[in-house]
């Protein structure tokens, strides 16, 4: 089928472009013809090994449970159904590709999907599973029993989505085919395999095995939980300790693995938020758009991006600053080092670290925006300081929020009220300062023991004329000076200097600029005033998300507004107008209202 003319009809469909052929058919990209006319990835369900009796029956039977599925790791808009008697799925999809094809050209490459982003999209996989576990339909708990990486849809902004529910009952009576074994058969559980019975921790074998297979470039071996703990003859896979104690749990016989897909869930969101990681979706973006760069500047040409492919898939004109790789995680590139010895990796360096996790965060939203934004951190401080670089998310006290918040609006931002698009942005907000936020907290002893002491600091002297006046000079490097000179081993190894007195705190005036990092109270939205859709965009059904910088004054009015990330056909413009009428409750310091940098995303959505 590969090789028919298109672009050609469907049933509802337009079939524009071949993606490629699998165990399970045709993939094909389209057009849906009637309603919003959506761009989709479509699933020809054909193949030799497939009985189209069985695969028909299970669309019959199962064909609507999408519609009870309402999940932003959820595919959209899927439709399951037969044209001519050939069974068929799609879903939308407007670019992007799935964890199939991300897998496969990290193979080519000689590469490894990095931890952070392996454990973002087994974590979005495992939500997307908890929530349809957690839905009903007549009176049944919703399982996948199909969970492989062509089911797995990843755009290029690095949104994570699952899709291919119901069509077990077509499938797993074709499994012990032969290509089917190999390309599908091997991700899922060997009980499911057996007897061809989806059972209630099935789900999280699948997950456990995209995991491994994206960790360590390879497809899976043939007995995975022996090779996770070290008993198949070889050493354990050349992962992070945490991780592969959650590999353990998910590949384990099924009396002894995670029980559900919500307790696998919890385990990834517990490393992804609180590890040693920088889970972000700017980061997974800039990491698609570097591998498949030439795939995206295709598609874009096709659909006639001309002028605009620069702002559907930007080539960032610089890439962000290497991740400096935690000591027990493989380089993504290198062939199959032995294991780390025991012990290696642990210490104190992880302030630098993740410091520099958070400028390479920035920096990707930048790229992805198509806007370059050189976001620097300070230096050693001078004897004149000059106005410190704004740090966008603290590490300071934020309110515990949950990983699982929607990484996508709930519903199109055109038709919401005022209160829920002030939620929508609240959620967003939340999710990013999440991310980032455990990315920066203080880890290690030699952390804490960089860090100035507060509980003995003395009290701040009356206020000054000026915006900071030191009132003592500073008895020790600062900690910046110090990172900056030593690598992280040696400051570890450093012996501890004989106590000082700690350096005299400096009185703040109202209207000091700030950085957030350095505030006692973050600011808060107080007035949202929702953006204008443009029209345009609305008709093209263009979304995304923008992201804008707000200098918010020490009265709460947004000072200054810079752009991240833009978007298309006007969206950066209508979200700039918006802010600048939104209102702030002002940062505060020693108790009196500052200016201080903030980072808030405007989401889109047709």
């Amino acid at each position: 089928m590969t090789t028919e003319k298109l672009p050609r009809s469907f049933g509802n469909y337009s079939l524009i472009a071949a993606v490629g052929t699998d165990a399970l058919g045709a993939v094909y990209r389209g057009v849906r013809l009637s309603g919003d006319r959506a761009p989709v990835l479509l699933r020809v369900l054909e193949s030799e090994e497939l009985s189209p009796e069985k695969v028909l029956d299970a669309i019959e039977e199962n064909g609507e449970v999408h519609e009870f599925l309402k999940h932003a790791a959820i595919a959209r808009g899927v439709e399951m159904d037969a044209v001519d008697g050939v069974p068929f799925i799609a879903w939308q999809q407007p670019n992007g590709r799935t964890l199939e094809a991300l897998i496969g050209k990290c193979r080519v490459a000689g590469k490894r999907v990095p931890a952070e982003h392996a454990l973002l999209i087994a974590e979005k996989v495992a939500t997307a599973l908890d929530h349809a576990y957690n839905t009903t339909v007549d009176g049944d708990r919703t399982l996948h029993g199909l969970v492989w990486p062509g089911f797995v849809a990843i755009s290029d902004d690095g949104e994570i989505r699952l899709g291919g529910f119901g069509l077990a009952p077509g499938v797993l009576p074709s499994i012990r085919k032969p290509r089917l074994a190999a390309e599908v058969g091997r991700y899922l559980a060997p009980e499911e395999r057996d007897t061809g019975e989806v059972g209630r921790s099935s789900d999280v074998y699948s997950v456990g095995i995209l995991l491994l297979e994206m960790l360590t470039g390879h497809s899976a071996p043939a007995d995975p939980f022996a090779t996770v703990k070290g008993v198949a003859g070889v050493p354990p896979p050349p992962v992070a300790p945490e991780i592969l104690a959650v590999l353990r749990m998910a590949l384990a016989p099924a009396e002894t693995r995670y029980k559900t897909t919500g307790d696998l869930r919890r385990e990834l969101g517990k490393l992804l938020f609180s590890g040693p990681y920088a889970p972000s979706t700017f980061n997974l973006a800039y990491f698609l758009n570097e591998l498949f760069r030439a795939e995206i500047e295709a598609e874009t040409r096709a659909r006639g991006g001309g002028a605009n492919a620069a702002s559907a898939a930007p080539a960032p004109a610089s890439p962000p600053p290497e991740r400096p790789r935690d000591r027990r995680e493989p380089a993504p590139d290198a062939p199959h080092p032995d294991p780390v010895p025991p012990g290696e990796g642990e210490g104190g360096g992880g302030a630098t670290r993740r410091g520099q996790l958070l400028v390479g965060a920035l920096v990707a939203a930048v790229a992805i925006g198509g806007a370059v934004l050189v976001l620097s951190r300070k230096g050693p401080v001078p004897a004149a300081r000059p106005t410190p670089a704004p740090v966008l998310f603290p590490e300071k006290t934020t309110p515990t929020l949950l990983p699982e918040l929607a990484a996508t609006p709930a519903g199109p931002t055109s038709t919401m009220s005022e209160a829920d698009f002030r939620e929508e942005v609240a959620r967003r907000l939340a999710i990013e300062v999440q991310k980032l936020e455990a990315s920066s907290r203080p880890r290690g002893a030699a952390s804490a023991r960089l860090r100035a002491p507060t509980e003995s600091a003395p009290e701040p002297p009356p206020k000054q004329s000026a915006a900071l006046v030191p009132t003592a000079p500073p008895t020790a490097p600062p900690t910046a000076s110090i990172n900056a000179a030593y690598p992280e081993a040696m400051i570890a190894a450093e012996p501890t200097a004989a106590p000082t007195a700690p350096p005299a705190r400096v009185a703040v005036r109202d209207g000091a600029l700030v950085e957030l990092d350095d505030v006692d109270t973050p600011p808060r939205v107080a007035k949202v005033v929702k953006p204008s859709y443009p029209p345009l965009a609305l008709q093209a059904r263009i979304g995304g998300i923008v992201i804008l910088r707000v200098l918010v004054s020490e009265s709460g009015a947004p000072a200054e507004i810079q752009v991240l990330r833009p978007g298309r056909a006007g969206l950066t413009e209508a979200a700039v107008r918006a802010v600048k009428d939104w209102t702030f409750q002002p940062a505060i310091k020693d108790g009196v209202p500052v200016r201080t940098w903030i980072s808030v995303p405007i989401p889109f959505e047709p």
